[in-house]
């Protein structure tokens, strides 16, 4: 089953687990990089440990697994599994973000989604167009009245 998410909108999830992926056109001149944040009740990030990237891919306690990047075609795809029955106590969602490495913005990149897969089911998020924003906060992951819930953010920032 395929839904949309539009931005700024929610969702249930009817799993626990499952795979964020967010794609892009490839170019030379993008250096994006996917970062997952472990983000406590002050809205705050949990410190070094709760953050998984490219230098540090899982979380100690098994909620977020960063997979190695992949090349498909001409796309450029990376993958984050998830499982929010492993959160951490204190911790109340996962952010999952985007920063443009190399100053170009997000307004270079091309074909830009992010999907959540779970089951048989893919929800499609969308974001909007872009300026000179080199950050994005693409999506949280949370924990509602013991359901696990998805939210469309497409926040962009200047880091």
């Amino acid at each position: 089953m395929n839904q949309f998410l539009q931005m700024g909108a929610n969702t249930v999830l009817s799993s626990p687990k499952g795979t964020i992926t967010v794609s892009y056109e490839i170019s030379n001149s993008i250096d994006i990089s996917l970062t997952a944040f472990l983000v406590t009740e002050s809205d705050k990030g949990q410190g070094d440990s709760g953050i998984i990237f490219y230098n540090q891919p899982n979380s100690d306690s098994g909620v977020a697994t960063l997979l190695p990047e992949e090349i498909v075609g001409n796309t450029k795809v990376h993958k984050l599994n998830f499982d929010m029955s492993k959160v951490p106590a204190g911790i109340t969602k996962i952010a999952v973000t985007l920063t443009e490495d190399n100053n170009t913005g997000f307004s270079n990149v091309r074909n830009l989604k992010a999907e959540i897969r779970y089951d048989d089911t893919i929800i499609q998020l969308t974001p909007v167009s872009f300026t000179k924003e080199n950050g994005i906060v693409v999506l949280e992951l949370y924990v509602r009245n013991g359901q696990t819930k998805a939210k469309s953010i497409w926040r962009g920032f200047n880091s």
